[in-house]
């Protein structure tokens, strides 16, 4: 299957000088179907859209209020661990800041994970949410793929206004990786690990 029809998740992405993670979802069902809503307990707040429709608005998502999830905070406060369980009825995401990780076997980097036992989750996407959402069906055959994006409709669409113009002199995301690509040798990603579990 391909994308939007496997359905997409995001754990850890946002843009330009953004300081918090965004998590998103994305499927490929009509509008009105997979939405977020408030109700499930999580620590992010949702944002613009809920609908998680890959024809409304490209998916649901929510923000991490934490200015250590993402960004420059991340990188500064250690990095950190993200944890994601998913399941028929739901896909929940954990953001844990170096320092405070769940240990023992039960946490998420123990030899049993529990998700159960890590607390309330940051985001939740749920399929019980009476909106005859079948996440199942929507979310299938994934892939973990890690990238850093250069630009792109998102950075460049934000360009100015999350003041990047301003900060560089630079009037497009375009330009500025072209002419400056020496204030880049830090934008990568170290990974002591990545695990998954069935």
């Amino acid at each position: 299957d391909f994308y939007p029809q496997s359905g997409e998740i995001d754990i850890v992405e946002n843009a330009n000088n953004a300081q918090n993670n965004q998590m998103s979802l994305h499927v490929s069902n009509k509008q009105g179907q997979c939405i977020i809503t408030s109700n499930p307990a999580m620590t992010a707040t949702k944002d613009r859209w809920n609908n998680c429709a890959e024809e409304a608005n490209g998916g649901c998502d929510a923000n991490d209020p934490r200015t250590n999830s993402f960004g420059s905070g991340f990188s500064n406060n250690g990095g950190g661990v993200y944890a994601m369980e998913w399941t028929v009825q739901a896909v929940r995401i954990w953001s844990f800041p170096w320092g405070a990780i769940p240990s023992g076997a039960s946490g998420p980097l123990g030899s049993s994970p529990n998700p159960d036992t890590w607390g309330t989750p940051t985001t939740v996407f749920e399929s019980n949410n009476g909106s005859g959402c079948d996440m199942s069906a929507h979310i299938r055959n994934q892939r973990i793929v890690i990238d850093t994006t250069f630009c792109g409709i998102w950075a460049s669409g934000t360009w100015s206004s999350s003041g990047c113009a301003a900060k560089t002199g630079y009037g497009s995301c375009e330009d500025y990786v072209k002419n400056v690509p020496g204030d880049f040798k830090y934008a990568f990603w170290t990974f002591n690990s990545i695990m998954a579990y069935t």
